[in-house]
C-alpha cells in the first residue's frame, strides 16, 4: 500500500488506494481517469527494514557487495585529513582490505594480513583516493574476511581502539553500515553497553545475512542512536538474558525484521527507548518474563505481535505510549499482570487454558467504556479472591454497579 503524496504539487492527505493502471482510485469509490500530462508521486510506506532502507539510505553511498562465508563488509566515511580503524577477528587468521565498489563488486586497493585474535589498526588517509560525498566526506569499502586457505572460521567480531589516539579505548569509528556473513560466530561486538566511546555511534543500517551462532544480542544494537535498520539477522541461538538491552536507547530504529526465539529469554531493557513502530516475536511463548523496562518510552510502537502463552513470570508493559492492542494470554503465569501509562491502547484482550492471574493492574490506559467492557468480559474466573486495578484509565469512570458485580461474581475486586 503506497501513499499518494501529491499530484502536479496538489498535497492529498490520507491513504488513498491508486491504480497504475487506470490512474487514481478516490477514497470514496469514484474514479478519475489520468488526463495527459497528468503525474502523480506515491510515497512508500515504511513498514519493513527494506522499505526503510529505500526511502532512507543516501544515493550517493557506495552499493553493498553481497558477502560469502566468513565475510564482513563496512562502509567507512572519512573526513580529513584521515580516518583510523581499529577491530579484531578471533577464530581464524583474516584479512582486510581497503577499497571501493564498482558495480556491485568490491574492489581492493591495498590488503593486510593479520593473526586471529590480534588487532588490526588501519589510518585511512583522506588523501588516497576513495569517492567523495556532498560536503568533501569520503567513502572507502573495508573488507574483513578469513585469511585464504586458514583454517578455523570467524567465530569472534568485534571493534577494537587504535594506539594511536588519544583515548586509548576510543573506537567510535565512523562506520555507517554494515553487510556480513558469519554463520560461526558466537559474538559479533560493535557495541559497548554503558561506554559511548565504544560504539559505532555512526551505523545507519545492518545486515547478518543467513544463519550464525550468536548467543547474545547484548553489545550487538545497544545505544546506537543512529541506527535506522536491522535488515537481516537470525536471532535463534540467543540463549539467556541474551535478549537484554537488544534495542535500548535505539531512538532513530525504524525497522527490524521478526524476531526469532528459540529458547528460553528474558528481554530486560530489550527495546526501552527505542523507535520501532511493530516488533513481532516468532516463537515468543519461549520468553518467561517481560520487565517493565523491556518496552518502556518505545515511543512509536504501534504493533506488538507475540504469543504470551509460555510467560511464566510477572508481565508487565509501562509507558508504551502509543500500543494500539494487545491480546495477553496467562496459560502459564505465575505472577500478576501490569499494564500502565498506555495512553493509546483501544483494545485489550485476555485469554488463557491453563492460569488466571491473582492480580491484573491496567492503569492510566486509554481504553474508552466500551473497550475496557470488552476486556473486562474477556478476564476469565478467578479461582480465588484477584484484584483488579483500574486506576486512572480513560472508561473506568463510567462502570457501572452491574459491571463491578459481574466482576465480582468471577471472584475479582475492582479498584477504580
Amino acid at each position: 500500500m503506497g501513499k499518494i503524496e501529491s499530484v502536479n504539487g496538489l498535497v492529498l492527505e490520507g491513504d488513498i488506494p491508486y491504480s497504475e493502471a487506470r490512474g487514481i482510485t478516490l477514497g470514496n469509490g469514484a474514479e478519475a481517469g489520468t488526463p495527459e500530462g497528468l503525474t502523480f508521486k506515491v510515497k512508500e510506506e515504511l513498514d519493513t527494514p527494506e522499505a526503510v532502507y529505500r526511502a532512507t539510505r543516501d544515493i550517493n553511498w557506495l552499493a553493498m557487495p553481497e558477502p560469502c562465508t566468513d565475510e564482513i563488509y563496512m562502509l567507512m566515511h572519512i573526513n580529513n585529513p584521515h580516518g583510523l580503524l581499529g577491530l579484531k577477528v578471533t577464530g581464524c587468521d583474516y584479512t582486510v582490505s581497503i577499497g571501493n565498489v564498482k558495480n556491485g563488486v568490491f574492489v581492493p586497493l591495498r590488503s593486510s594480513d593479520t593473526t586471529g585474535g590480534s588487532i588490526y589498526e588501519d589510518e585511512i588517509l583522506y588523501s588516497e583516493g576513495f569517492a567523495e560525498l556532498e560536503g568533501g566526506t569520503r567513502q572507502v569499502m573495508v573488507k574483513v574476511s578469513k585469511k585464504e586457505n586458514a583454517e578455523g572460521a570467524i567465530t569472534k567480531f568485534e571493534i577494537a581502539p587504535h594506539s594511536a589516539h588519544t583515548n586509548p579505548t576510543f573506537c567510535a569509528w565512523s562506520i555507517v553500515e554494515i553487510w556480513a556473513k558469519v554463520p560461526s560466530a558466537t559474538q559479533f561486538k560493535i557495541s559497548f553497553d554503558g561506554d559511548t566511546t565504544k560504539k559505532l555511534n555512526a551505523l545507519k543500517y545492518l545486515r547478518i545475512a543467513g544463519e550464525n551462532s550468536i548467543t547474545s544480542l547484548g553489545e550487538l544494537c545497544s545505544q546506537l542512536q543512529n541506527l535506522t535498520a536491522v535488515l537481516e539477522l537470525d536471532t535463534s541461538s540467543v540463549t539467556s538474558a541474551g535478549f537484554a538491552y537488544f534495542c535500548r536507547d535505539c531512538p532513530r530504529l525504524l525497522a527490524i525484521p521478526p524476531v526469532k526465539v528459540e529458547h528460553n529469554v528474558n528481554i530486560a531493557y530489550a527495546f526501552y527507548n527505542c523507535g520501532l513502530k511493530r516488533i513481532c516475536f516468532k516463537g515468543g511463548n519461549r520468553i518467561y518474563r517481560i520487565y517493565s523496562s523491556t518496552f518502556s518510552f518505545s515511543h512509536a510502537l504501534e504493533e506488538l505481535e507475540f504469543d504470551t502463552s509460555g510467560i511464566t513470570s510477572d508481565f508487565e508493559i509501562t509507558r508504551a505510549f502509543c500500543l494500539k492492542s494487545f491480546i495477553m494470554d496467562t496459560t502459564s503465569l505465575a505472577g500478576s499482570v501490569n499494564l500502565a501509562g498506555l495512553y493509546s491502547l483501544s483494545s485489550l484482550t485476555f485469554k488463557t487454558s491453563g492460569n488466571v492471574p491473582a492480580s491484573i493492574r491496567v492503569a492510566n490506559c486509554g481504553l474508552s467504556y466500551g473497550a475496557l467492557l470488552e476486556t473486562l468480559s474477556s478476564i476469565p474466573q478467578a479461582s480465588g479472591a484477584s484484584t483488579l486495578t483500574l486506576t486512572g484509565t480513560e472508561g473506568a469512570a463510567a462502570l457501572t454497579d452491574d459491571d463491578i458485580a459481574a466482576m465480582t461474581a468471577k471472584n475479582w475486586t475492582v479498584v477504580i
